[in-house]
């Protein structure tokens, strides 16, 4: 797409770390989510050249993902159960 971004969602801290180290060498933002019950977090790295500019301080607008691609699930490790719930979104 013209915009990639990585989504993580509610993955274990290990992947997360992979996901953000592999976005940053890229330049691919990246943003991973936890819930847990009525918690949650966003982590959000859009790399060391973001800068927020807010001069109206009106609510951002909301965007809706493109599609959902699953990866492939081959990738030298042995983690098949991990694997299977990753996914690419665009």
């Amino acid at each position: 797409g013209e915009n990639p971004v990585v989504v993580c969602v509610d993955r274990p801290e290990s992947t997360q770390l992979r996901c953000s180290n592999a976005c940053r060498s890229r330049s691919v933002p990246f943003v991973s989510v936890e819930t847990a019950g009525a918690y949650g977090r966003v982590f959000c790295d859009f790399g060391d050249d973001f800068r927020v500019v807010d001069p109206d301080g009106v609510t951002p607008r909301n965007t809706l993902l493109d599609r959902i691609e699953p990866l492939d699930s081959d990738n030298g490790d042995d983690d098949d159960e991990e694997d299977a719930n990753e996914y690419e979104f665009t």
